[in-house]
């Protein structure tokens, strides 16, 4: 089993256990468990079907009284009017700060469960369980909570961190494998953003091989997220890196209304034009932009920017959670591994929106 810790400014300090069959492991989580009398499994339809039993079998021994509240599994889901139903429930129920929430699923999820246990009587104990590789290499980790609003994705939110976070490979097993490999879009981001040697390897391993490795590969994506969040919490700075692409993914997920492209497969499209824009502009070498689409097409992830009017993306993109007085704070690549955050003033967004969407109506 591997064990990352996280640490924030030594306030904060959890563990995520990342290891195959977890839910057989006794010895690890009676300790984790036993001490709460209520648990609350937030889950979504499709998992519900999959995993829940299992997870409910596990905990009985040491959680006496288990509720469920599902969602349906869309993007949608993650309103303030489900955050709404999910904190009456616990309020019914006469949940107190020492019960804990579980989030069992993806990261639309752990997002909407986390917010709930960041607002629940200021704040309740909080597990992720997390589902899919995107939920395991990164949306259960660093506290990041939110819900949508009809003005953006993930415009409410808070950051609160769990208790703890159990990685269970296990859960994988049943994903298909375009669910499985879309989300490498988030492995592919932390490769570019700040390791050259992750990327290298995704280049030159076959896909089964890297599936077969799948908990190195996990192991080492939540050691850079870590990494980056014991010294950027707040995301006011160095963690703005891990939102590399998002800014055009979230773009393109609001335009489409979060049903045409999944959230990893807009972020593949997202970080493949900010590439395409580093290249053009002289922020990373020639030849960047080819081998990061031939690894997203390793993957069946789309690169290809899909029709957004100029005056469509620029509305959307003004609506941005990190756009302040400056302007918007975008992450760019110097060099495979190499990353850094740049200003975009309101002039440049709508230049780059000119030149990069000029073919589109």
């Amino acid at each position: 089993m591997d064990c990352v810790n996280v640490g924030i400014d030594k306030t904060v300090y959890y563990k995520i256990y990342i290891k195959d069959n977890i839910f057989t492991d006794a010895d690890l989580l009676k300790p984790l468990f036993c001490k709460y009398s209520k648990a609350m499994i937030i889950t979504d339809d499709n998992v519900r079907l999959i995993h829940l039993d299992k997870v409910i079998a596990a905990l009985k021994p040491y959680i006496e009284n288990i509720y469920i509240f599902c969602l349906y599994a869309k993007e949608n889901s993650k309103s303030i009017q489900n955050a709404e139903k999910i904190l009456a429930k616990l309020a019914d129920n006469k949940f107190r700060k020492d019960d804990i929430i579980i989030s069992l699923g993806g990261g639309m999820v752990s997002d909407i469960a986390g917010f709930c246990a960041s607002v629940y009587k200021r704040g309740c104990a909080l597990a992720h369980v997390p589902t899919t590789v995107l939920a395991q290499v990164d949306a259960s980790i660093g506290g990041k909570t939110a819900v949508n609003t009809g003005a953006g994705k993930n415009m409410i939110g808070t950051i609160y961190h769990p208790n703890f976070v159990l990685c269970d490979t296990s859960l994988l097993s049943t994903l298909s494998d375009e669910a499985y490999f879309e989300s490498f879009a988030e492995i592919i981001k932390y490769a570019l953003i700040c390791d050259r040697k992750l990327f290298e390897y995704l280049e030159n391993t076959d896909t089964i091989d890297i599936r077969n490795n799948i908990a190195a590969v996990i192991t080492k994506c939540v050691n850079h997220k870590a990494g980056i969040v014991a010294i950027d919490d707040a995301d006011n700075n160095e963690r703005l890196k891990l939102n590399f692409g998002h800014t055009i993914a979230h773009a393109i997920e609001k335009y489409y209304g979060y049903k045409i492209y999944s959230h990893p497969r807009a972020v593949g499209i997202g970080m493949y034009s900010t590439v395409l824009f580093c290249e053009n502009e002289g922020i990373c070498k020639q030849g960047t932009v080819q081998r990061v689409k031939t690894l997203l097409e390793k993957f069946s992830l789309e690169y290809k920017m899909p029709q957004i009017s100029k005056e469509d993306f620029y509305t959307i993109i003004a609506n941005d959670k990190k756009l302040s007085a400056g302007g918007l704070k975008e992450t760019v690549i110097c060099d495979i591994g190499e990353s850094k955050i740049i200003l975009l003033d309101d002039d440049k967004i709508k230049n780059i929106a000119e030149k990069y969407l000029k073919e589109l109506k």
